[in-house]
């Protein structure tokens, strides 16, 4: 299985204009000048992972760290998240000390993985697995919000004016909410136009990372 954290895509319209000022930066004098510090910065880059050696990695705090397990999906992310504090102890190589250990074809070498390797790849992962692991998805989330900046009860062309989207998108992001209970719908049908409200409690979204066992409660575990 795959290494990597999977992301959902932003669709805010926040992000598309970053990326189109992305767009047009790459059209400039400024990016023109840039190009050879680009290159060289990448250079660096390489030239550093030419020192790295191959070496095993051992967590040695393994057995005190909890992972979230709510959800089905974490079977594959706590792998993930533990490849990720390897990833960091493998980059700090030169800064851990290394050890052998006797195997059945000699000795083998490996290196450690210390508390800050597990704090790195915490930050790192954090506000993925908030993301991730959240039981609605990033569109349902934003229209959560926006519908939370509406008097109730209010209408789907209220809401769809106060978030810009298509109707089709809107429509199916509006239907996620209800089918989970953040959005309750106070009339409608027979003709009438369909009116919503925020459900009661709708704070009460999961916050995964509470699962995940945070650096300063692995420092106070490990000791001085």
């Amino acid at each position: 299985s795959t290494r990597c954290f999977e992301l959902f895509l932003d669709e805010s319209e926040e992000q598309t204009k970053r990326i189109h000022d992305k767009q047009r930066a790459t059209r400039t004098l400024t990016r023109l000048k840039k190009t050879h510090q680009r290159e060289s910065i990448l250079e660096r880059h390489h030239n550093a992972q030419r020192l790295l050696e191959p070496v095993k990695v051992v967590i040695p705090y393994v057995d005190l760290l909890s992972f979230p397990s709510r959800w089905l999906r974490t079977r594959r992310d706590n792998e993930r998240f533990l490849s990720l504090i390897e990833a960091s102890a493998f980059l700090h190589q030169h800064q851990r000390v290394k050890k052998t250990v006797q195997g059945p074809d000699g000795e083998v070498a490996y290196i450690e993985a210390t508390l800050d390797d597990y704090r790195l790849a915490y930050e790192l992962a954090q506000g993925v697995l908030h993301a991730t692991l959240h039981e609605l998805s990033a569109p349902a989330r934003e229209l959560l919000e926006a519908a939370g900046t509406l008097e109730p009860p209010f209408t789907r062309r209220e809401l769809r004016a106060a978030i810009g989207w298509p109707q089709r998108r809107l429509h199916d992001t509006l239907n996620e909410l209800v089918d989970m209970e953040y959005l309750l719908v106070t009339g409608g049908g027979n003709g009438h136009t369909y009116r919503y409200q925020l459900a009661a409690g709708d704070e009460r979204q999961p916050a995964p990372l509470l699962s995940l066992t945070h650096p300063d409660e692995l420092a106070r575990q490990l000791g001085p």
